[in-house]
């Protein structure tokens, strides 16, 4: 999962290294309001948790289509020996595939919807 903000300055979105799965995790990691650098502009602007976005990161894709091939091959290769070689090995990594990436989802759409108070404490 990617976690991205839009430049106050260019309106250029850029990446925040984060590793937090929800905006609560991202407000004890960073704090409510925190500085971030844009990679385009190089300003350095004040924001707060709740501009940032998150998507799905290409990597995981990636991962997720190297691993339905992977399937796709070892389940050809098995149950060609069973007579079921075109109804098991193209369900099978379809599958696989769709609920990786349903997953995946559902996690950026979970942190997408939450939301953080703007209320500044002291």
């Amino acid at each position: 999962m990617i976690r991205k903000v839009t430049c106050k300055n260019c309106k250029e979105a850029f990446e925040i290294k984060s590793s937090a799965n929800s905006r609560h995790e991202l407000e004890d990691e960073k704090g409510r309001y925190f500085y971030a650098k844009c990679n385009h502009c190089h300003i350095e602007k004040e924001y707060h948790v709740n501009e940032v976005k998150s998507e799905i990161g290409r990597s995981n894709l990636v991962i997720y289509l190297t691993l339905g091939i992977v399937l796709f091959l070892v389940s050809t290769i098995y149950f060609f020996r069973l007579g079921l070689i075109w109804s098991v090995t193209l369900i099978v990594p379809a599958y696989v595939y769709i609920q990786l990436k349903s997953n995946s989802q559902k996690s950026v759409d979970l942190f997408n919807l939450s939301e953080i108070s703007r209320t500044r404490t002291s």
